[in-house]
């Protein structure tokens, strides 16, 4: 009897200990990252491997990182960078059992092409609110294959971060022009506004642009085909300062777009940025008004001058004829 209470007292605490859910560790090779994944996570423990202020482009894996990883059950990373490339090496290598997802891989997710190099441009896809959505539900199934216990609480988190999107999204005017940025992330966070960037300060990571592209730039910003120039914040950055100075000299509206490293998830990013081009917007439509209203006059002294002008003619014809 007591052999049988006991192997299902066993049998019952066995039972229980299966079904709690797991405490996952989520790996982040960006620390902006970190946010994005805590909106749709429960009590996973997340982290970054690059530290807050450091370059990632400068980023080498440390002794620590490695041990981090080994223990990780998901690895987000976004798949441009070395440290990142070795760490896809390591993974395909089964030297780690997690699971990795990587931003640019991501079935339906949108790379667009750098405007200054024609090439792909992979910093921060996921600043495109498409983009992020495609992430954000990837993310969660990710999330629930790996703990089925917690699979409703991960999509049903990532549904409402998809419709809080949408509601940005929707809400937003398309600004429909031409313009100039400082570095190539931004042509994520703004090309969804109908913002077509085709001046870019720094084109790549290392590779500025030379003095003959700034006196393009600026000949373009005096003519007014650059409508707009759209600036990394904060402004602390030489390219970032360069452009904003221009900016002030042509008397062009900025959009300020947040640094991806700094504080706050992508989703508070965007609204931010949303606020911003509805002020544009208005900015825009101002000056528009603007030359609308002045048309009929200008039209009216044209017609007063050119009734001068052939008055004058007569005047002088009958002259001559005299």
């Amino acid at each position: 009897m007591r052999l049988t209470v006991f192997i299902f007292l066993a049998i019952l605490f066995t039972s229980l200990a299966v079904a709690q859910p797991r405490k996952l560790i989520i790996v982040a090779t960006f620390p902006n990252l970190v946010k994005d994944i805590k909106l749709v996570a429960c009590s996973e423990e997340v982290v970054s491997l690059v530290p807050a202020g450091a370059d990632p482009h400068e980023y080498q894996l440390t002794s620590r990182d490695l041990d981090l990883v080994k223990r990780a059950n998901l690895i987000v990373s976004t798949a441009h960078t070395s440290f990142e490339i070795d760490l896809r090496k390591k993974v395909e290598q089964k030297e780690f059992k997690a699971v990795l997802i990587e931003l640019t891989k991501i079935p339906g997710i949108v790379i667009l092409n750098n405007p200054a190099l024609n090439q792909p441009n992979y910093h921060m896809p996921i600043y495109d609110p498409g983009n992020y959505k495609l992430f954000i539900k990837y993310l969660a199934l990710k999330l629930a294959e790996i703990n089925p216990l917690e699979a409703e609480i991960y999509l049903n988190r990532a549904e409402s971060v998809a419709r809080k999107i949408d509601s940005i999204v929707n809400s937003t005017p398309k600004l429909n022009v031409v313009a100039a940025a400082d570095y190539p992330f931004t042509q994520y966070a703004v090309s969804w506004l109908g913002i077509e960037i085709k001046y870019l300060v720094v084109k790549e990571a290392g590779v500025s642009a030379t003095p003959s592209d700034i006196e393009k730039l600026k000949e373009a910003l005096a003519k007014k085909e650059v409508k707009i120039v759209v600036v990394a914040e904060p402004v602390e950055l030489p390219a970032s300062k360069l452009l904003k100075s221009l900016a002030e000299k042509y008397e062009v509206p900025v959009l300020y777009i947040p640094l991806p490293f700094s504080k706050g998830s992508i989703l508070s990013k965007l609204e931010y940025i949303s606020s911003q081009a509805k002020s544009i917007k208005l900015q825009l439509g101002e000056k528009g008004a603007l030359l609308n209203e002045k048309s009929p006059f200008l039209e009216i002294a044209a017609g007063i001058l050119s009734l001068l002008i052939i008055v004058e003619l007569y005047f002088y014809y009958w002259r001559v004829k005299e």
